[in-house]
């Protein structure tokens, strides 16, 4: 058998086709993406490339400028070198720190203190080393190659021209702390570099902090800036302008040196501050760069308590000068009448006890005994008024409550001794009748500030208004000319007949004349005042007190002052109170018009 074999056609496998195909899809997709990342996506990628190497610093904004009443500079800005660190890059170089404190030869705890303020934002630069030399910033610029997230930088900083004399009204500024953060977020304020510790800076930071600008700079592997690539200018913040008069201030702090104690004087037809003084002082200098450990703790320890605010936050027994609420407790309590009197021996005796009074008064009535100041009457009518009206009339003009003044150191409104709180100090919880005795002549329990006194002066010449005290008389927006007049806030109002307050105006004026404040004289001028004299008992002097309203016919200006551990108030309050207001009427008509003012008259009946 013959076998025939034919010849069968070749197969293709496809599976030999899979491969090239794909290869040529997978190069034509790699084509066409190189072509799209080359040409197409080129501009956005090196926008994006280039964005990596840019960082957004912002930029201080100056603060606002603070000035007097009459346009004197009291806190402005000027230009400072500061050394800054980015606390997140300097955690990552430990040794770093060390290095910076030896370029500026200063201690390196120091540095430690100020970056640790910058932790709640650890990616921007915070400030450490503040009013660098120009020596020093140049060593720090050479070295900035090994100094990854140390710039040199040159920024708004705040300065005081007189440091000491306003320092309690206007705080300063510094880093943000834990507090300060939480506070300005709380209010919606994105907190800046520096913020206001304490006073006025405190007080009005979201007006006087203004707005940062932004910087987009180019920089290196080690966030050294090469190159600015824009900027957006920072918006100062606004200007205020203050009730303070400098020359008052100038005054009253020459005529204090060398003691403790406080002065303020309002202007009582707005409550406006003219004046406010503590002494002694601190000193803003102290603060430039964020004050030292020792400088803290040398303040801290001072015994003379340069931190307290005396004036608003000091509080004392105001003496004599309490009276005037005892005159409030008596009119309610039907004890007021200008024609009785009391007989006064050299004091007021309770038993075996005694207060004394500066001499024998022998009988006298409301308005000599005013003028003065008789405790053996106060403390005979204070006890025929009863404890609960003098608390009553201390509580309605303004005493054991805050004022509310523009500040940040008023804590608390000192003491008017309710039975509550002589139950929380007293182990027995009683009230005998010589707390009322004392009560009536401001001794004891109770405790007022300067601030306060200066209020009860005002309630007299308003005839029963007290306008809550303010520091701030405008502020004026950045950049424009619109100006927000602070207008003038009612605190209390205490209604009285018209003939009480002329009484008790008559007393005041008789003050001066011829009683206990006739070292208040001021030629050509009707005014009136109050002494008073804090007695502390033994192994201390006296704390002299006064209060004055002038001129009486029109009161322009109300004045309170303390001077610790010094004596009678007539011999060291009332001068310092005269020279104030003598100050302030001096270049106004108001001294010409007070010259001819005619006596307050006093109703002769009961009042």
């Amino acid at each position: 058998m013959t076998i025939i074999y034919t010849p069968k056609k070749a197969q293709y496998d496809a599976r030999l086709l899979l491969l090239p195909i794909v290869i040529v899809i997978l190069g034509t997709i790699l084509v066409l993406r190189l072509w799209y990342i080359q040409v197409v996506a080129s501009p956005e990628l090196s926008r994006q490339a280039s964005m990596q190497n840019r960082a957004s610093m912002s930029l201080l904004a100056p603060r606002g400028l603070i000035r007097d009443r009459n346009g004197v500079l009291l806190a402005g800005d000027q230009p400072e070198l500061v050394i800054t660190a980015i606390p997140k890059i300097i955690k990552s170089h430990p040794t770093e720190l060390s290095t910076i404190a030896q370029l500026l030869d200063v201690d390196e705890e120091q540095l430690k203190s100020k970056l640790s303020r910058g932790n709640w934002l650890p990616k921007l630069p915070t400030p450490i080393f503040v009013n660098a030399s120009m020596h020093q910033a140049t060593k720090i610029a050479e070295s900035s190659m090994d100094l990854p997230g140390v710039t040199v930088e040159t920024q708004p900083m705040r300065y005081y021209p007189d440091p000491i004399d306003y320092s309690q009204i206007l705080g300063n500024v510094w880093v943000p702390d834990t507090s300060d953060i939480k506070r300005l977020i709380g209010l919606n304020i994105i907190p800046a570099q520096y913020v206001g510790k304490f006073g006025i800076e405190w007080y009005y930071e979201k007006y006087l902090m203004g707005h940062p600008g932004t910087n987009l700079m180019e920089v290196d592997t080690k966030s050294h800036p090469l190159r600015q690539v824009s900027q957006d200018a920072p918006i100062p913040g606004d200007q205020l302008t203050l009730a303070i008069d400098s020359r008052l201030q100038k005054v009253a702090t020459n005529d204090l040196k060398g003691h403790r104690g406080a002065v303020v004087a309002l202007d009582p037809s707005n409550g406006e501050v003219l004046c406010l003084v503590s002494a002694p002082s601190l000193n803003l200098s102290l603060f430039d760069g964020g004050i030292s450990a020792k400088n803290f703790s040398m303040l801290e320890n001072d015994p003379s308590k340069p931190f307290e605010n005396r004036a608003v936050n000091g509080f004392f027994p105001p003496g004599s000068t309490f009276k005037i609420c005892t005159s409030i407790a008596m009119k309610r309590s039907g004890n007021f009448n200008l024609s009785d009197t009391v007989f006064c021996d050299g004091g007021f005796h309770m038993g075996r006890a005694t207060i004394k009074c500066d001499e024998q008064h022998g009988s006298i009535a409301y308005v000599d005994a005013l003028a003065k100041s008789c405790n053996t009457y106060f403390c005979t009518m204070g006890m025929r008024s009863g404890p609960n009206a003098i608390r009553r009339a201390a509580l309605d003009a303004g005493l054991g409550a805050k004022t509310g003044i523009d500040l940040r150191t008023e804590y608390n409104g000192g003491v008017v001794p309710t039975e509550p709180y002589v139950r929380k100090v007293r182990k027995n919880g009683h009230w005998y009748g010589g707390d009322t005795a004392n009560m009536s002549i401001g001794q004891g329990f109770v405790l007022a500030s300067p601030i306060q006194m200066a209020d009860v002066a005002e309630m007299v010449a308003n005839r029963g208004i007290i306008y809550k005290p303010r520091i701030v008389h405008s502020i004026e927006a950045a950049g424009s000319s619109q100006v927000q007049i602070i207008k003038p806030e009612m605190d209390r109002q205490v209604d009285m007949p018209e003939d009480f307050w002329n009484a008790v105006l008559t007393g005041m004026q008789g003050t001066i004349d011829y009683g206990t404040g006739v070292s208040a004289r001021i030629p050509g001028l009707v005014w009136g005042g109050k002494t008073g004299t804090a007695q502390h008992g033994k192994g201390r002097k006296n704390d002299a007190w006064f209060i004055g309203i002038a001129p009486l016919s029109d009161p322009k200006i109300v004045v309170a002052v303390i001077v610790e551990d010094s004596g009678y108030g007539a011999s060291f309050a009332a001068p310092i109170a005269r020279d104030v207001v003598r100050a302030y009427l001096a270049s106004s008509a108001v001294v010409k018009v007070a010259s001819s003012s005619s006596k307050v008259s006093a109703s002769a009946s009961k009042a």
